[in-house]
């Protein structure tokens, strides 16, 4: 059996092959082990290369998963990818923009944590995402999300981990995600509060929500300048859009319904120049994208159309 930690095996502390039945028993055992210094653990959370050696032995054990129909070494090979590069994380053709911008942005942060939730569900069925909120979120994905197929074009790394956190942090009640999101894809709509709740059960510590998906508080100039503040600062920033803006021929358009239906995660700030939105690199759909993606510019007034706020946290 794999280790079931919330807290990811360390290079010197714990051995990747440690065995427990249950997470249970695992957090009984944490006792009697060393415990790291805040720098330590922040030390270990941006290793990659030991992230990338956990994956390695996860990948040579011969079993397959009792949980899930997906080869290991797909999985594994997808993980280690991602680690090394976070904007692969991929919500295909889901609506799960909004868990993905966070699980892409804690990659980023705690790399080894991200891989050993893969390791887990995979080899164990369920997990823990982070050590916030008293030592993080269970995750158990139920067992018609890990009988259905896979959604079109996502691999079986993001499957996996996007849709088993969106299980456990939504607020909506969705206990048995699939790929049939329901009508109007209502069983994978992603709330501020859904983003807030999984970037605190990750473990972020300052988690600010300035959204609002109705429009009434009239964002401006200064709303964009807030969220660059944040990101200068060292926070992970989610902007909430109507995803009209990463398609040139819709920027400035109307909408026939002006509402917020999309999540991406800010890569870079947001300049303003006089009437004009300098382009400014984002993630979204597996990769970093330009806004606008062929232009050099774009008018505020009509990237402010299309924007609903953000949600900012910040790891340390």
């Amino acid at each position: 059996m794999v280790d079931g930690s919330n807290i990811a095996p360390r290079p010197g502390k714990f051995s990747s092959n440690d065995s427990f039945d249950d997470l249970d028993k695992l957090d009984a055992s944490l006792n009697q082990k060393s415990v790291p210094t805040p720098a330590e653990q922040t030390a270990r959370n941006a290793n990659a290369a030991w992230a990338l050696k956990l994956l390695d032995d996860f990948s040579a054990r011969p079993s397959s998963s009792p949980f899930w129909l997906y080869p290991r070494r797909d999985v594994a090979a997808q993980l280690k990818e991602r680690v090394n590069d976070p904007t692969k994380i991929n919500q295909a053709h889901t609506w799960l923009c909004g868990i993905t911008s966070v699980v892409r942005a804690w990659a980023q942060d705690t790399p080894v944590d991200y891989a050993w939730l893969g390791i887990q569900l995979y080899d164990l069925g369920r997990g823990r995402l982070g050590r916030g909120e008293l030592l993080g979120k269970v995750v158990s994905p139920s067992a018609d999300l890990r009988r259905s197929g896979l959604p079109d074009r996502m691999k079986p790394a993001d499957w996996m981990i996007l849709a088993s956190v969106h299980e456990a942090c939504n607020i909506a009640g969705v206990q048995n995600y699939t790929k049939d999101e329901g009508p109007l894809h209502c069983k994978a709509w992603q709330y501020a509060r859904e983003v807030v709740a999984a970037y605190k059960a990750a473990g972020y510590k300052n988690v600010i929500d300035h959204t609002d998906n109705l429009h009434a508080s009239n964002f401006n100039v200064a709303d964009l300048e807030q969220a660059n503040t944040y990101l200068r600062q060292g926070y992970r920033v989610s902007l909430l859009i109507n995803d009209r803006l990463l398609r040139d021929n819709q920027i400035g358009t109307q909408a026939l319904v002006a509402t917020s239906d999309h999540w991406i995660g800010m890569l870079e700030t947001i300049n303003v120049t006089g009437d004009y939105i300098q382009a400014f690199k984002v993630f979204s759909w597996g990769e970093p994208r330009r806004v606008p993606q062929f232009k050099d510019r774009m008018m505020v007034q009509d990237f402010l159309r299309e924007f609903y706020g953000f949600v900012a946290a910040r790891m340390y």
